[in-house]
């Protein structure tokens, strides 16, 4: 069988950046909350930076994430993030302004950066 090795990547956002550990069917104690909390959060891995790791030079890795702040705020977050998740393109999505990010109205626009420009909005 001869496989076929994806030219253009595209990777969502992550669902959640994190995880809760244990069950978390029961009532937890007002008393025990930050506890509770501290003890049973887990980082969810980054798949696209764990993928990435295994990027080939003719392969393109377009990611995506969820931000919110100024377009200026974008730029110095997304220079770091798109070095740190080993992809070609970032699309930065804005979810904290009017008509954006989640839910059924969302129309999901956003910003396109690449690591050449580092900050360059397509």
């Amino acid at each position: 069988m001869k496989y076929q090795i994806a030219i253009i990547f595209f990777m969502n956002a992550a669902v959640s950046d994190f995880k809760i550990t244990s069950d978390t069917s029961a009532k937890i104690p007002k008393n025990q909350i930050n506890a509770h909390l501290n003890q049973n959060f887990e980082l969810v891995p980054d798949i696209l930076k764990t993928i990435s790791k295994s990027k080939k030079d003719n392969q393109v890795f377009v990611g995506f994430c969820a931000f919110t702040g100024s377009i200026e705020e974008a730029r110095m977050t997304i220079k770091e993030k798109i070095i740190q998740k080993g992809c070609d393109y970032l699309f930065a999505n804005p979810i904290d302004l009017e008509g954006q990010g989640f839910g059924f109205l969302a129309q999901n626009e956003g910003w396109l950066f690449d690591t050449k420009k580092y900050g360059a909005l397509y």
